[in-house]
């Protein structure tokens, strides 16, 4: 090629008009048909990048600390473990999500909803997707005792919620949700329950346990069906609701 004719292709592609003629034709001349990817494999896809971009970055830190133990002998009596995590960031509007699900759960029966009812109104409101895993995700230490102070003056205040132990929203919806059901309750038992390596103690009755599926339980019958009692989640739930804040 001459170099007039390179001097002439030049010019066409410096042209603003050319350029975006040929980005045009471009687009045109693609398949109409392109698939449409569903969310699943769209999370899929992303996966395996994220694992590639994590080996890479791994790999690139071992190659780093081998050049550098043929510069500095020394270090050669150490070990490394990379540790390199690619992940897709949150949007800033994400921030809006978890004081969405908060301000729900201090609205009266709001707890009582489902996860998913309730993310489903935060996306309605905020246009922002509800990741499941917010629920079980810790919350920060501010986030919790603002929860608190605002309980303290919500339209449920009047409720016995029990936050000891609450680490995250599930925890506190669960809770939310007990104290509610228990303000509807009209019934009010209060009993001495003890538990024993060998039976389950409540009030002046004494019931042998038996080991079922390598768990304590105790079996009864109600309404003439054989009912099990797993003794060891109960004895969980007692130790969670006595134990301090």
């Amino acid at each position: 090629m001459c170099s007039k004719e390179v001097s002439q292709v030049t010019d066409d592609l410096s042209s603003p008009f050319v350029f975006n003629e040929n980005i045009r034709l471009a687009i045109k001349e693609q398949p109409q048909n392109i698939p449409i990817i569903s969310a699943k494999e769209q999370y899929a896809a992303t996966a395996v990048v994220q694992r590639q971009v994590s080996a890479v970055m791994d790999r690139a830190a071992t190659d780093a600390f081998n050049d550098y133990v043929r510069r500095v002998p020394a270090a050669a009596n150490l070990k490394v473990r990379p540790s390199n995590l690619a992940y897709k960031p949150n949007p800033d509007k994400y921030k809006v999500v978890i004081p969405g699900i908060m301000d729900r759960l201090l609205k009266p029966d709001w707890a009582t909803k489902t996860q998913i009812a309730i993310a489903d109104s935060v996306t309605t409101d905020t246009g922002v997707n509800v990741n499941k895993n917010v629920w079980r995700s810790p919350l920060p230490a501010k986030a919790l005792t603002r929860f608190k102070d605002r309980l303290s003056v919500s339209m449920i205040r009047h409720l016995e919620v029990n936050l000891t132990g609450c680490k995250t929203l599930a925890d506190i919806k669960a809770s939310m949700k007990a104290a509610i059901v228990a303000a509807e309750s009209d019934q009010t038992v209060t009993v001495k329950l003890q538990l024993t390596p060998t039976h389950l103690v409540i009030g002046r009755a004494s019931y042998p346990l038996t080991i079922r599926n390598g768990k304590n339980a105790y079996r009864t019958r109600i309404d003439g069906k054989q009912r099990w009692i797993d003794v060891d989640a109960l004895q969980y739930l007692i130790s969670k609701s006595t134990a301090k804040a």
